[in-house]
């Protein structure tokens, strides 16, 4: 078994911010310098207030006039709509112009969105659109539908695909 952390007296583990006792429980976590019950409520009036989130027509972006994501919202960025972000990462990326930022297999511009999240080499609309029409894919979900295949006629039995113009056991 693990050795008991002792703990020491409730006037040496005072919290450093409000002066308190930091509660037994806490210290054994590891909270040495704050933790307090006045941290504690603190952190709870704050989670609250975050928690609290206006509906869409409220919340507009005064750029845009679109709403602001509610994760926006919570962590203060009340003036930051889903475009004010792709603008932010644009100008933090330097997107260059689609001449510049062609795939290499299809040779076709890479999406801009795709370019700022760290795609250098491939992401053109070509590319997204066959990335769920791969034959690895298609193999996958065929042998998944083949797994819980059972033939409709209860004498049969099989759980392989049964041609039911060739199957010789009659309805």
């Amino acid at each position: 078994m693990a050795k008991r952390v002792k703990i020491p007296p409730p006037n040496k583990r005072l919290c450093v911010r409000h002066g308190e006792s930091i509660s037994p429980s806490k210290w054994r976590g590891g909270c040495r310098t704050t933790q307090c019950k006045s941290c504690l409520n603190e952190r709870r009036r704050i989670k609250e207030a975050r928690a609290i989130v206006p509906p869409p027509e409220q919340r507009l972006c005064k750029r845009h006039g679109k709403p602001v994501c509610p994760s926006n919202w919570i962590q203060g960025r009340k003036n930051q709509c889903s475009k004010c972000n792709t603008e932010r990462l644009a100008k933090q990326t330097k997107l260059p112009p689609p001449e510049q930022r062609l795939c290499k297999i299809h040779a076709k511009p890479i999406c801009p969105s795709v370019w700022i999240h760290g795609c250098r080499t491939s992401g053109c609309s070509k590319c997204i659109n066959q990335r769920t029409r791969r034959s690895a894919q298609r193999r996958k979900r065929a042998k998944k539908r083949d797994s819980t295949f059972v033939c409709p006629r209860p004498a049969c039995g099989k759980t392989a695909h049964c041609d039911l113009a060739t199957c010789n056991l009659e309805l």
